[in-house]
């Protein structure tokens, strides 16, 4: 991607466009934290249907500062994730689908 310049945004560019470009369309802009999150577990459901490959996945973690083993670890397994929240979410599904039938 490019400026309007025409040369490549270097990193902190890149991540004020992605902030504001969150900020625009669902006001509120993440914090750097989270937009790791998001990549790395859409990166990983990529690297599931072959088209990022392990040398995408290192590279990847490489330029951002990551260990390898992080990546790969289950902070970024959103189906773990999903599994471990989905009794809480469907008790607090179930319990407001009660207080607004009770309205």
């Amino acid at each position: 991607f490019e400026g309007r310049d025409g040369r490549p945004f270097s990193v902190s560019s890149w991540t004020t466009v992605v902030k504001d470009t969150w900020k625009r369309h669902c006001g509120l802009s993440p914090p750097p934290k989270l937009l790791r999150a998001i990549f790395i577990c859409w990166l990983r459901d990529q690297a599931h249907t072959n088209k990022a490959t392990p040398e995408v996945l290192k590279s990847c973690a490489t330029l951002m500062k990551h260990q390898l083993a992080t990546q790969e670890s289950d902070v970024y397994d959103k189906k773990t994730h999903e599994r471990l929240t989905k009794s809480a979410f469907d008790f607090t599904s179930d319990f407001a689908d009660r207080c607004a039938q009770a309205r």
